[in-house]
């Protein structure tokens, strides 16, 4: 990249030098969001292949929102991209954790110069949170249909007010071990992200004794809603779900309305996939039948729904922690790594090193 290139960077731009590896099994880091990065190292890498290529034939501007650069060599990983918030520098950290895990685990890490997209819908990327069911490349130097992998709320989510993952998923199952205040599916969030939402505040509004849409003034936090509802409903907003993992901790029965995003925990091609009627209930985009399957949810079938929820919360435990988050993105990360241009899975490297994969899930609305 010239120089005029990284100068025009500077105002729109995150970089950072990340993960300098000492020989040990610690990662150092240093993280920047608002200036160039300091280190010569990264600088000298922007300015050569296969990122000079991209930034004359695809992303003339750098990295667009929400898509990092990863390149990494000689045990130091250098990122660059454009500021996202939190998402940007979570992102790093679940970084910097998956390749401590790699080391720690002794398995080599070979060079790279990988793209990550961020984005709630992505078609383009080698990683990505969530990948389009059909996809158009951007010419031979980004993969079409990247590798999927866990986001950064398995840290944080603090914009739905999840301070920490592990602690809510705690607390989550410890509000759904008690009753219900309420005997009905409910939902709350804003009902402008997309036009599902509308379609189930309308329906509830009509069928108040099965359905809940939370529409008051004063907001009411995730672990409010599932002490208040016998029956929690996901519906879409632009992509994957964030909050979906989290849910499943609860124990409640789980009304889940189908996306056209694919996510890492949906993956059918993974061990420890979430399974529709195994583990929660499937609704149509349309939401047609959602009342009937919340009548049977808390009626009819009450006592097979929260079997499933028993289940759902079961794997949730064992698979939707950030450790395991974590050990899937170290998969993800070295699959691509190992194989760039080509659709490997984390199960073939699993299964090379003679393992087995603890993996499972991601629609950010709240």
């Amino acid at each position: 990249m010239r120089p005029i290139f990284l100068a025009c960077l500077l105002a729109a731009l995150s970089t950072a030098p990340l993960l300098g590896h000492n020989g040990g099994n610690v990662t150092t880091v240093s993280f920047s969001l608002t200036t160039i990065t300091a280190s010569p190292e990264c600088n000298a890498r922007w300015a050569k292949a296969p990122w000079l290529a991209l930034a004359v034939r695809v992303w003339p501007g750098g990295p667009p929102r929400a898509v990092l650069w990863l390149d990494y060599s000689a045990g130091l990983l250098c990122l660059i991209g454009n500021s996202h918030g939190q998402r940007t520098e979570l992102t790093a950290v679940m970084l910097e954790l998956a390749l401590d895990s790699a080391y720690h685990d002794a398995r080599p890490v070979p060079a790279f110069a990988l793209v990550f997209n961020l984005n709630d819908h992505s078609c383009v990327g080698d990683l990505a949170y969530a990948r389009c069911p059909t996809c158009r490349g951007l010419g031979r130097q980004v993969r079409c249909a990247p590798l999927l992998v866990p986001d950064y709320t398995f840290l944080s989510w603090r914009y739905s007010g999840i301070d920490s993952y592990s602690a809510s998923a705690v607390g989550f199952a410890s509000a759904g071990a008690v009753p219900a205040e309420k005997r009905v599916c409910g939902w709350a969030g804003s009902v402008n992200s997309h036009k599902s939402r509308k379609i189930f505040s309308r329906v509830a509004a009509v069928n108040p004794i099965t359905l809940e849409s939370w529409q008051r003034r004063v907001a009411i936090g995730q672990r409010a809603q599932i002490s208040r509802w016998a029956c929690l409903v996901d519906l879409p907003a632009i992509g994957y779900s964030g909050r979906l993992p989290l849910l499943l901790h609860s124990g409640r029965p789980l009304l889940f309305v189908e996306r056209r995003m694919e996510s890492w925990y949906l993956d059918t091609r993974q061990r420890g996939a979430l399974a529709s009627w195994d583990h929660y209930v499937p609704v149509e985009p349309a939401l047609t039948g959602i009342v009937e399957s919340a009548t049977r949810i808390l009626t009819t079938n009450a006592s097979q729904a929260v079997a499933m929820a028993g289940r759902a919360r079961a794997l949730a435990r064992r698979t939707l922690s950030l450790r395991t988050a974590v050990r899937y993105l170290m998969l993800q990360l070295l699959s691509a790594a190992w194989a760039p241009g080509l659709p490997p899975l984390a199960e073939r490297l699993e299964a090379a090193a003679g393992g087995g994969a603890a993996g499972a899930g991601l629609d950010r609305g709240a």
